[in-house]
Order: C-alpha cells, then sequence, then structure tokens
C-alpha cells in the first residue's frame, strides 16, 4: 500500500543522466424449428425434431405421420389426420450443444398439430413425435477463437469484447470513472511472441546500447511475464535492429556487443491512445547495483513522434521512490533536456520487497499517474495542460523492459555491484479506454490503420525480423 506520498519536484533525473530509453461472428441465435403436420384422423406419429445450438449442428427430422397427428411441445399429443414431415430444426445460437428433444408418444384420435422446436441460445431443443429420430449433435464449448484469441472462456469469465488473455473473470477487475476495460493481460499461459495477434519483442536496446534486447530474455512463469537481465559470455548478440531502425536504415546495422542482455516486451501497433495503463510489477532485490525496471507507453518511431509516458522502477537507494516521466519531441536524433519532463514520487514502502500496481491516466488534457489506485484513488502526479510540455497527443505501443545505466547518475546505484540473472516480473498489464478516446485501440490490425487518417500509426513500426509484419517503411 502507499504510504504518506512526498509529491517534492526534482531535477530531471534524465537531465542528470543526459539521457533516456530508446525504443524504436458470434453464430445466429437459432429459430424454432418447423411445426409438425395438421391434425389427422387416426394414429400416427411425426413432429419436427428439436433444435440443437452452437457447432453441434441441427436436430434431425422428424418422422413422417401416417393417419395420426403429431406430438405436442412436450411430447404428448392426441391423434389426428396424417402429418407430414417434420422439419429438421436450426441451427443453435450459443457456442455449446442444446440437449436433444424427448421422443414424442403416439397420437390415439382427432391429435392437435406437433409442437415447435426448442428456442434460440441454445436452449433445449423442441421435442419430437414418436419415431422420429433426433440428432443432439456434438457440443463445442471452446468456439473458433477470432483474431484477438477469445473463445467462448471469455463469455464464462465476462471478458466479451476485451482483448487480451484475461484468465479471472472480468467483473472482479476494478471499474474506475472515465473509462472503460479493453485489455487484460494476465500471463497465466506462456505468450508465442513471434505469432500472437497484441504482444511482440523488440530487437533493440537501452539508451546507449548498455542491455540488447532479445526475445529469449522474455519468459512466462508463475503467472507472471519474467524479463531478465543477464550478462552472458562475449557478451550481447550483434545484428540488425528494427526496433531502433532509421530512415536511412530500415533495419539498422547493430555490430556492438554489449556485456548485458535484457528484454522489451511490446504491443505491436501504435494502437493505443487515451485511458487508463496499470501494471502490476516486482522488480528483484538490488540494494547496492543499478537497474530500470520500466513500464510505459511509446510511440515507434522516436526520430518522428517522441511520444512517452513512464514508470521507472530503480534499485539501491531508489528504492523508495517512484520515478515517472513525460517525454514529447519532434524529428529527434536523440533524448536532450528539453523534450523530458522527469519527477520522482516518494514512497513508504520498499518498491522491491512486493508487488505493486503502478498507473497513469492519460486523457487529452492532463495525465494522472497513480500507485495501488484501487485502494489509493488519489493521484500521485499530475500533469497537466500548461505544464512543461504538452500532453502527449499521438497513439503508442504498450510496453515493459528492463535496462541499466552505466553510473549512478540514473538506475540507484552502482551497476558494478549487480549479479546476474535478475528478474523483473510482471503480474498483470490493464488497459481501459478513455470515454474521450473513439478510435484506440482499433481492431483487426494492421487492417484498422491502413486508411488514409491513421497509416501513420504504421511507419516503420516493424519490432523484429519475426513479428509478421512486412519490411517495408508503411508496416503494410
Amino acid at each position: 500500500m502507499v504510504g504518506p506520498v512526498s509529491r517534492q519536484r526534482s531535477f530531471s533525473i534524465f537531465a542528470a543522466a543526459g539521457l533516456s530509453i530508446f525504443a524504436c461472428s458470434d453464430l445466429e441465435p437459432a429459430q424454432s424449428g418447423n411445426n409438425a403436420g395438421s391434425a389427422g384422423s387416426t394414429t400416427g406419429s411425426g413432429g419436427s425434431a428439436g433444435n440443437t445450438s452452437g457447432s453441434g449442428g441441427s436436430g434431425g427430422a422428424g418422422g413422417s405421420g401416417t393417419t395420426g397427428g403429431t406430438g405436442g411441445s412436450t411430447g404428448g399429443g392426441a391423434a389426428g389426420t396424417a402429418g407430414t414431415t417434420g422439419g429438421s430444426g436450426g441451427s443453435g445460437g450459443s457456442m455449446t450443444g442444446g440437449a436433444a428433444g424427448t421422443m414424442g408418444t403416439d397420437g390415439s384420435v382427432t391429435g392437435g398439430a406437433g409442437g415447435s422446436s426448442g428456442g434460440s441460445t441454445g436452449g433445449m431443443s423442441g421435442s419430437a413425435g414418436a419415431g422420429a429420430s433426433v440428432d443432439s449433435g456434438t457440443a463445442d464449448t471452446s468456439g473458433t477463437p477470432d483474431a484477438a484469441g477469445r473463445t467462448d472462456a471469455d463469455a464464462a469469465t465476462g471478458c466479451q469484447g476485451i482483448l487480451g488473455h484475461p484468465t479471472q473473470p472480468c467483473a472482479l477487475i476494478p471499474t474506475y470513472p472515465g473509462v472503460k476495460l479493453r485489455l487484460v493481460e494476465d500471463f497465466d499461459s506462456p505468450l508465442d511472441l513471434d505469432t500472437d495477434e497484441i504482444w511482440t519483442y523488440s530487437d533493440g536496446f537501452s539508451d546507449q546500447a548498455q542491455a540488447r534486447f532479445i526475445k529469449s530474455a522474455i519468459t512466462f512463469a508463475n503467472g507472471s511475464a519474467q524479463i531478465t537481465m543477464n550478462k552472458p559470455p562475449g557478451g550481447a548478440p550483434p545484428g540488425p535492429t528494427y526496433a531502433e531502425c532509421t530512415a536511412a536504415a530500415f533495419p539498422a546495422p547493430f555490430n556492438s556487443a554489449p556485456a548485458q542482455t535484457s528484454g522489451e516486451l511490446r504491443t505491436k501497433y501504435n494502437n493505443f491512445k487515451y485511458g487508463y495503463y496499470e501494471f502490476r510489477i516486482k522488480p528483484p532485490v538490488n540494494t547496492t547495483g543499478n537497474f530500470i525496471a520500466a513500464a510505459f507507453t511509446f510511440r515507434t518511431p522516436k526520430w518522428q513522434d517522441w511520444r512517452e509516458l513512464d514508470i521507472e522502477l530503480q534499485a539501491a537507494n531508489k528504492s523508495k521512490a517512484v520515478p515517472t516521466n513525460v517525454i514529447v519531441g519532434e524529428n529527434q536524433g536523440g533524448w536532450s533536456p528539453g523534450i523530458s519532463d522527469a519527477l520522482d514520487v516518494m514512497v513508504s514502502f520498499d518498491t522491491q520487497a512486493d508487488f505493486h500496481t503502478y498507473g497513469f491516466d492519460w486523457e487529452p488534457n492532463v495525465v494522472n499517474f497513480y500507485i495501488d489506485r484501487a485502494t489509493n484513488p488519489t493521484p500521485v502526479r499530475v500533469y497537466a495542460t500548461g505544464s512543461k510540455l504538452p500532453i502527449p497527443n499521438k497513439s503508442g505501443k504498450i510496453m515493459m523492459n528492463f535496462w541499466l545505466f552505466t553510473s549512478s547518475a540514473l538506475g540507484g546505484g552502482d551497476p558494478a555491484n549487480n549479479q546476474y540473472p535478475m528478474t523483473m516480473q510482471v503480474d498483470y498489464v490493464r488497459f481501459y479506454q478513455s470515454d474521450q478516446e473513439p478510435f484506440y485501440p482499433c481492431t483487426p490490425t494492421p487492417a484498422c490503420l491502413s486508411d488514409a487518417t491513421h497509416r501513420e500509426d504504421l511507419d516503420y513500426s516493424k519490432n523484429n525480423s519475426t513479428d509478421g509484419l512486412p519490411n517495408t517503411t508503411s508496416g503494410l
């Protein structure tokens, strides 16, 4: 929990360091089945088959009557004139199969017409007249996943329309005024970062290339995403980078071998804008060394429109601070003090001791930063129009990365004191779309970003060599 918060303004941590981080159908409801034949004169059977629902298939046709009436919808019907052959039941609407209809008894004398079949949305199928067979179908409890990987499990958890991979009931997730839940990533199962519709990895590097980002540094275990920094013999592998591309080089060459490897987990597209972003994070325990465990939004490529909102947990003497930052720049070759406005929020707890939630509500005229918002609803920092920098105004990607600095000017203590490997854990990521945001996040990507209005969001949008995006500057 957040204790008393000191909101003393400090000089920019990035000005002190002279640098910042880099990161360049559903089925239609079933209709009632056909009614059975008209009333007749003597004994007979017949009636419509009940519906089945979901992908289990339609019910079988009712048997044709001979000289008697069909059974009613509950099975018992009086006999009548010969009924016509019952129609087959229509396909069910829900994703799970409905139960087969029960058999009606034989009619005897002047029975009424057969009953209709079951209703929509996967209810019980209607009754059939005696002698009619009913195909109960095969139940389908999983359904076909949509573009965001959602199936019937989302309906069961109340997460319809939510992006990501939620594993808990969305009704249990806190709600906040002015925003609605749109993305839930619980990290309870491994993600394939080459093929996932939303998430991928960066092939770039941290500020001044202290750590090269590699896919294998991102793993999933114990219900969290884990980003591990290591110091392999011989250093990190060289190789080209799309994440740190330039207009002249796409991908950009990267031939150095920094000592450390680490990772950056990110969404594929510049497809998130106004709303509340929340991360539940625990950095490693490091009382003397150096790291930056960051959760942020970032627009790529930074040399076109640098837009960034940061939370950057740090080591050593920064363990009771939550550094925040706002960066807005145009056509920047690199970081400079004029595009950054940083502030350390002091807290009473040790950020390395346990998980806490860190978030920011990005709106058109203000950014409110929060810590453990569900129990502490007051912002710990308010960055409003009229501050040093304008409020970021273009969409970006959601990112989490783990890196280090070359000195104690940023990141806490002395990087020489680091013990490797060390791991940053992310329990979950949630995004709530603002009521003031009419478009982002759009689906399906990248098609929804390919019109003239949003095509800029795809420029140089490739993150790595395996993310499935074409090797073109437009990302299409």
